[in-house]
């Protein structure tokens, strides 16, 4: 949280933030496709252990809505199992 308030003070325009989303079908989805393209590696363990300490949208809503940030928020998820976080003071103007 302290991290997220700190980069929403000091970012001069706009700042975005992406990372693995936490979600059922991002780790059933990693399972079935990463034995193929990562056989033998420790990528498909990583990255099943990364996506079960990734940020869910609820927990990612809640730690946004308590860092009681001073400029515009949104949030979203995008395929396949991202969450982005954009904001800034400049980042909805048109």
């Amino acid at each position: 949280m302290a991290l997220l308030r700190l980069i929403d003070q000091a970012a001069l325009r706009v700042y975005v933030l992406s990372d693995i989303l936490r979600s059922l079908r991002a780790y059933a989805g990693f399972a079935c496709i990463a034995p193929l393209l990562f056989h033998r590696s420790f990528v498909m363990l990583d990255g099943l252990d990364s996506i079960q300490r990734a940020f869910a949208i609820a927990e990612a809503r809640n730690l946004i809505r308590d860092a009681a940030l001073t400029h515009p928020v949104t949030m979203q998820s995008l395929f396949p199992g991202r969450l982005v976080i954009a904001g800034g003071d400049q980042a909805f103007r048109k």
